[in-house]
């Protein structure tokens, strides 16, 4: 194992341990900490390597049974690897949530989803902050950024991955990566419908 995995899965223990007995109170110290050794890798002949960017179903990216372990597979071939995070989930679908009981009238539903909002970006401010400088905060996308970018190839309110995927790549290409590989499940139909839109984007973004 290497020594960026070594300290991964050190750290999660660490996270669930923390989480389990400790109410998660030190959490943002774990990562911190975490993120101190992780910067202080030394970078092979003082260099980064190309950066792929791992898009695509939420599930199949996270998991690496469900996809092929495609990143190790990227890793072992000479690249860095990005991976689309499962927060993006989280708030797209507070969005929709607010969207949703807007458009209904529901203004019970409207206040929830407000207050829902709130705590998820708290949370999320105080756990970035904690590693701040530590990480390539060039690609943390917000979800605005997302949907306003995807409208050239899909309606921001087609639920579901497509108008996240396609809004990321396209903020993504800005970020100097080198390449991107879309992760999708057999016969998706979001997955299928990104697929379709794909040659487009190639020629688009070269």
């Amino acid at each position: 194992m290497c020594i960026r995995d070594s300290i991964y899965y050190e750290a999660l223990s660490m996270i669930v341990e923390s989480i389990e007995h400790r109410g998660a109170k030190d959490v943002t110290d774990i990562l911190k900490q975490t993120a101190r050794r992780m910067h202080e890798i030394p970078l092979k002949n003082g260099l980064r390597k190309p950066v792929i960017a791992v898009v695509g179903e939420i599930f199949m990216r996270d998991n690496p049974f469900c996809n092929g372990f495609l990143i190790d597979r990227l890793e072992k071939n000479g690249a860095e690897t990005w991976i689309a995070p499962f927060g993006e989930w989280l708030s797209y679908t507070t969005y929709r949530y607010k969207r949703d009981s807007l458009w209904k009238g529901d203004y019970k539903g409207l206040l929830k989803a407000n207050i829902q909002n709130f705590a998820q970006r708290t949370v999320s401010r105080k756990l970035q902050k904690s590693i701040f400088r530590m990480y390539d905060s060039q690609r943390d996308i917000e979800l605005h950024e997302m949907l306003e970018s995807c409208g050239t190839y899909i309606h921001r309110h087609y639920d579901g991955d497509p108008a996240l995927n396609i809004g990321t790549s396209v903020v993504l290409t800005h970020t100097g990566i080198s390449g991107m590989a879309n992760i999708l499940p057999f016969t998706c139909m979001p997955g299928t419908v990104i697929e379709s839109l794909s040659d487009q984007f190639k020629r688009d973004h070269n």
